[in-house]
């Protein structure tokens, strides 16, 4: 049996590829602590997902430590080359003109987030292992034991205390990824065999608004209020590359999704890798 490192498996998305790639007959090979403090060649894998790091909502201090020094690590407790799924961020792009990112856009990171998730990507292009780098968006949707920190998410939590909930006006799109398809994903690409590819992976675009009415009809003791803060319209991610070398990603149903989520929550907060998300990609 073929073994994988995941890194950051006790993560929010880290969890969800364990028990993917675990579904898919992969043994999972897991370490604790931080990964620059592993001993240099001390891990023994066939393949690495690599999850791990500092999300954004924590702010700029230790980021770089995080995401560069936490991949270097990771690169060095190696005991050879092997292939490496990176799950990285859209935020690599930062500001960007136009309604859509494309593949290969250039990189212009405006934050200490995004600059360390490409400094990390580019200590991983010249280790010498093949990779591919998965550009994601915003994740969200109940994992495992975990729900993320996306907007959406914070919105459903108000909601179902009875809050008020921004709806920012005008309206945007929006390109929010389901985390269990974001996890499918990392495995896919790493089944696809040896590559050195960069690949963006949102949801569907998609109105943000159309995303809040589905959540208020799931969660109805919630309040929409219109708030015109001016926030600035952000470029939804173009997924053509991954679309052509794997297929189509899923069509999120915002309110099955928002369903699905508050079960989850009632139940306490624990699931199992759902039967709708059993693996659909695979190479074209």
């Amino acid at each position: 049996m073929a073994s994988v490192w995941v890194t950051g498996h006790r993560g929010y998305l880290g969890e969800c590829v364990v028990r993917c790639a675990a579904d898919r007959g992969w043994r999972i090979v897991t370490t604790e602590g931080r990964l620059q403090d592993l001993p240099a060649a001390s891990v023994v894998a066939d393949a690495v997902i690599h999850c791990a790091g500092a999300l954004r909502h924590r702010g700029d201090a230790g980021q770089h430590a995080s995401h560069v020094d936490g991949t270097l690590g990771m690169l060095g407790a190696l005991t050879g080359s092997v292939p490496i799924v990176y799950a990285s961020s859209r935020s690599v792009y930062g500001a960007h003109v136009g309604d859509r990112i494309p593949d290969g856009a250039a990189c212009r990171p405006v934050d200490a987030y995004g600059r360390a998730k490409l400094d990390a990507e580019q200590s991983i292009a010249m280790s010498g292992s093949t990779f591919t780098l998965l550009r994601l968006s915003v994740l969200i949707g109940a994992g495992v034991s975990r729900d993320g920190e996306a907007f959406l998410r914070t919105a459903l939590h108000t909601a179902r205390a009875g809050g008020a909930v921004s709806r920012f006006c005008p309206d945007r799109a929006h390109d929010a990824l389901g985390v269990w398809t974001a996890a499918r994903a990392c495995v896919a690409a790493l089944e696809a065999g040896p590559s050195c590819r960069i690949y963006n992976l949102p949801g569907p675009a998609r109105s943000m608004h159309a995303s809040l009415a589905a959540l208020m009809l799931v969660v109805p003791q919630g309040t929409l209020v219109d708030s015109w803060a001016g926030t600035a319209p952000i470029p939804v991610l173009d997924s053509s590359d991954w679309v052509r070398d794997f297929g189509a990603i899923d069509q999120l149903d915002d309110m099955k999704l928002f369903a699905a989520w508050v079960q989850w929550l009632e139940a306490g907060g624990q699931s199992g890798l759902p039967e709708v998300d059993r693996f659909p990609f695979g190479r074209n």
